[in-house]
């Protein structure tokens, strides 16, 4: 999760995070992130799984602010975040 000028979340996956967010704040990323830069990484979590991680941030952009927020101060681990979107193998 990225948060952009306007304190609002983003949320997105990536295979190289670092790389990613120097797009987004070189205008060449999101066009959500485009027009609030800059923007700062917050919470990353590698799920290791391309298909796992689109469920989740599909999950995850979908959760209310007070969600997303609730997440940026516990940082959950790949299996607590994954219990928490309803993801893990054993619901």
């Amino acid at each position: 999760m990225a948060r952009a000028s306007d304190t609002s979340l983003y949320t997105g996956i990536s295979t190289d995070v670092d790389k990613r967010m120097e797009q987004h704040n070189s205008g060449k990323g999101s066009r959500y992130l485009r027009a609030k830069r800059p923007a700062e990484l917050v919470y990353k979590c590698e799920l290791g799984d391309k298909s796992l991680a689109l469920r989740a941030e599909y999950r995850l952009k979908n959760q209310p602010q007070e969600t997303k927020i609730g997440i940026l101060y516990t940082n959950p681990c790949k299996d607590a975040l994954l219990k928490l979107l309803k993801l893990a193998e054993n619901q």
